[in-house]
């Protein structure tokens, strides 16, 4: 018996150790998994700490990039130094807006059939205008232009006997203004006068093809100069202040030291007459509420040069005459009607020690049938030349019809019938105009 006791107690000591290492694997175990439990904690709070440090530094950038008011800072980081698009003309601006220019041009394509009364009767195909511009601002409160006009018939002669026809390219207007302030606006270089506004309206705006007979008589066409102009009372009143050479557009040199002086006042309902004085004739845009402008102008030239054709058929010229024009409108649009007319007097001193006075006047009117797309329209000019004069008097009936493509100027056709009378001693001289007008603008 004694000796089957010792390989029990063997067999129990191997027992007792494998138990033993059982124990301190499951120990071991323990500590993994504690360990394991620990660091994950650790790693998932070092990946919260993160989250949390980027969301407050992004929120720190995104305040700094947009603490200001307009685009902020982020927006100029990104914008690009020049922005270029379309909008009424291809143009390009700075990021900082203090610097734009705006790019636009114009045909008018044009086919017109001449009865003549005396002279042959014509029928021709032309282009009327094709005119390139540039516009825009310039650092903080400077505005300019710079438009150019371009002739299908034109050579490069400069010759002065050439006339108009010879120039290829022909720059019509060329200024600058400081415009800070709406009440008083300066500008100087070389633009239309703001004596009578059928001058003033772009011939892109016009509601019927051609400006009226009258006021090509009476205009003052293009002039280099300077002028103050403003609005004030809520736009109600316009006034114009102007001094120019008074000798014609591209003209370096006046010849004396007499100079034009223009004076011109509007007044028109609340918030003004549209654009002013180079507002578009027709109601196209179909106002709600009636728009109407009264205003008047005079200008004085001591030293006019002029040259008249009187009874006796002699054409004297006269340089330094003293010439007075004046000028009185009136305008009103509402709901597709429109209508507007001019009333002009003009007085010349010592024209072959005559002195001689010129009166005219036109009205004209249309109306959309079809808002936006169809007008009607027509006009009725005429002149009373002074007694004096070779002619009696001029006048002008003519209608015509409008059809807008975009619903404004930029793309419309237009159809005219003209009758123009010239009354001459003894004898008058009825011709009739058939015009019709495409014009494309962009």
């Amino acid at each position: 018996i004694a000796g089957f006791s010792a390989p029990e107690a063997g067999q129990d000591d191997l027992r007792w150790q494998l138990k033993r290492m059982e124990e301190v694997v499951k120990s071991q175990q323990l500590m993994l998994e504690a360990l394991k439990v620990k660091v994950e904690s650790q790693e998932k709070a070092a990946q919260i700490t993160t989250v949390d440090q980027d969301k407050v530094i992004g929120e720190r950038i995104e305040a700094y990039l947009h603490k200001e008011q307009a685009e902020g800072n982020l927006a100029k980081l990104l914008r690009p130094p020049v922005e270029v698009g379309y909008k009424d003309g291809f143009y390009f601006k700075t990021a900082d807006n203090r610097f734009n220019m705006r790019m636009t041009g114009r045909l008018q394509m044009r086919y017109e059939y001449e009865d003549r009364d005396v002279a042959d009767d014509e029928s021709n195909f032309f282009l009327r205008r094709s005119r390139l511009k540039w516009d825009g601002h310039a650092y903080d409160h400077f505005k300019y232009k710079i438009e150019l006009q371009l002739s299908s018939t034109g050579t490069k002669s400069t010759s002065s006997d050439d006339g108009d026809r010879a120039k290829a390219v022909e720059l019509l207007d060329w200024w600058a203004e400081y415009e800070k302030y709406d009440y008083a606006k300066i500008r100087f270089g070389q633009w239309k006068v703001p004596f009578n506004r059928q001058r003033v309206v772009s011939s892109a705006d016009l509601q019927m093809i051609d400006r009226s007979l009258a006021q090509d008589v009476f205009t003052m066409d293009r002039q280099i100069g300077a002028q103050i102009s403003g609005m004030v009372h809520n736009r109600q009143l316009e006034y114009y202040l102007g001094m120019f050479n008074g000798n014609g557009r591209n003209e370096s040199s006046n010849g004396d030291t007499e100079h034009m002086y223009i004076a011109r006042l509007s007044w028109s309902n609340p918030g003004g007459y549209g654009k002013g004085i180079d507002e578009q004739e027709s109601d196209i845009e179909w106002s709600e509420k009636p728009l109407y402008h009264l205003s008047a102008a005079i200008s004085f030239d001591g030293a006019a040069d002029l040259r008249m054709t009187l009874k006796d058929g002699s054409r004297p010229s006269a340089e330094e005459v003293n010439w007075t024009n004046v000028v009185g409108e009136y305008g009103l649009k509402y709901k597709g009607f429109s209508t507007n007319a001019e009333f002009y007097w003009s007085k010349a001193h010592n024209i072959g020690d005559k002195d001689i006075a010129n009166r005219g006047l036109f009205v004209q009117g249309g109306y959309f049938i079809i808002p936006h797309k169809f007008e009607v329209a027509g006009r009725y000019s005429y002149v009373d030349y002074d007694d004096q004069l070779e002619d009696d008097s001029l006048k002008e009936v003519a209608l015509g019809l409008n059809w807008y493509f975009e619903g404004d100027h930029s793309n419309k056709l237009q159809f005219n019938y003209i009758n123009v009378e010239e009354g001459l001693p003894g004898a008058d001289v009825n011709d009739k105009f058939y015009r019709m007008q495409y014009q494309i603008a962009f």
